[in-house]
């Protein structure tokens, strides 16, 4: 079954992820270099760009080293899940809500727990709610 993903909210979503982590402008998340390529975009999530330090020459993306780097849910889920999570949902109400696994629901509630990103993520996204 084909992903359906709301490419304006998901590039929302994905502005979001990067001012917070990166609100000076883009960082290698290795060796904190400021000396940083452009170089493409991901294939699965299109919105999410690809950057190259030429200071330790690693390759990474918007979301390497944060607790969304691998998965195949669109960062809008991610996002619905934290503000879900921050209502009190449990697993189970995260994985009707957002139309997905419970083994996907489950991992999100768990590792979202302590993260100092999703902490953030949810301060500003409650903010605005």
């Amino acid at each position: 079954m084909k992903r359906k993903v709301n490419y304006s909210v998901e590039n929302r979503c994905v502005e979001l992820l990067r001012r917070l982590r990166w609100p000076g402008g883009v960082k290698c998340p290795r060796c904190d270099g400021e000396h940083i390529l452009e170089v493409g975009q991901m294939r699965t999530f299109p919105e999410h760009k690809r950057y190259y330090c030429s200071g330790c020459r690693y390759t990474f993306s918007d979301t390497s080293m944060t607790l969304f780097h691998g998965s195949r849910l669109p960062l809008s889920k991610w996002f619905d899940a934290i503000i879900l999570g921050a209502n009190g949902s449990s697993a189970m109400g995260i994985k009707k809500e957002l139309h997905i696994t419970y083994k996907a629901a489950w991992r999100i509630k768990h590792l979202m727990g302590e993260d100092s990103l999703v902490h953030e993520i949810r301060q500003r996204l409650l903010k605005k709610g």
